[in-house]
């Protein structure tokens, strides 16, 4: 195995055990912006569908990670996979996410 291939299944290892944390809800730490918003702040956000959401995101991510460490895809579409990924986890995140008042 070479180098780059272990560093990006290590990746790959780190962003599932993200997920894992945040599905069985002690990693909500780790969601951008949540643990530092006020309790206002966080009272507008459904924390169940911003979980699933980074769940999906993490494991989305993974995959791409891991495809690339097996098969090397082209290095623009690796790029565009995880720009993918992390724009619709954003829209996701501030429309699904949000409560509905």
């Amino acid at each position: 195995m070479e180098k780059d291939m272990i560093g990006q299944l290590l990746l790959a290892g780190f962003l599932i055990l993200s997920a894992v944390l945040v599905t069985i809800g002690k990693g909500d730490w780790l969601i951008s912006g949540y643990n530092t918003a006020s309790q206002a702040k966080r009272a507008t956000y459904n924390i169940l569908r911003l979980r699933l959401s980074m769940v999906i995101t993490c494991v989305l991510v993974a995959v791409v990670v891991i495809l690339n460490a097996l098969i090397s895809i082209p290095e623009f579409v690796f790029t565009i996979c995880v720009v993918v990924v992390a724009l619709a986890h954003v829209v996701v995140a501030n429309t699904w996410a949000k409560r509905k008042e």
